[in-house]
């Protein structure tokens, strides 16, 4: 259960630390700096994306001794903690690229964080009502749904096909910013 409030956590906080990754240095006017500097605009994505990530693991990392208190006195065991780890780890990052994205849309921290929210939210209530759907639609949704792909994480279950979706996910966010700097950069 604490893995799930962990995975919330992970959530909010891959919302507010990527709201600010692109926003800011637009709001700022640095991001010309950026666009004249001898990088690539998939470098810019990529360094920002993954600054945000290994804050994001070190602040699990500090959570560590709370789960380790839990898997000591609960029954859970430390296969379902590393799974879990992962899973929130996954879900915090897919949510750091999508908020990458929606920061490099706008140069205002807030719209960038209210668009991530939704999109996440849309992500999230794709699982929890894909029961009242019926098929086919309801299969396409709970394989779109962040919360359905967390779920195995949380049971300690690794699986491809859910680190894959997730992945799949940054990969899908990082290119579309990527795209949206580059589109920007030229006009």
């Amino acid at each position: 259960m604490i893995l799930y409030d962990f995975s919330g956590g992970a959530m909010f906080l891959g919302i507010v630390l990527s709201m600010r990754l692109i926003a800011e240095e637009k709001a700022q006017g640095t991001i010309e700096l950026l666009f004249t500097s001898p990088v690539s605009e998939w470098q810019v994505v990529l360094g920002k994306y993954f600054s945000a990530v290994i804050f994001l693991f070190l602040l699990l990392v500090l959570s560590l001794p709370v789960i380790l208190i839990t898997t000591i006195l609960g029954d859970a065991g430390w296969g379902q903690l590393v799974s879990g780890y992962l899973g929130v780890l996954l879900i915090g990052s897919a949510t750091i690229a999508m908020g990458l994205f929606y920061s490099s849309l706008t140069r205002i921290q807030i719209v960038a964080g209210l668009l991530t929210a939704a999109n996440l939210l849309i992500f999230l209530f794709f699982g929890f009502f894909s029961p009242f759907i019926s098929q086919p639609l309801k299969s396409v949704l709970r394989e779109l749904s962040f919360y359905v792909h967390y779920m195995d994480f949380e049971k300690g279950v690794i699986t491809t096909k859910h680190v894959l979706f997730f992945m799949g996910a940054i990969i899908f966010y990082l290119y579309l910013a990527t795209f949206s700097i580059s589109t920007r950069r030229f006009r």
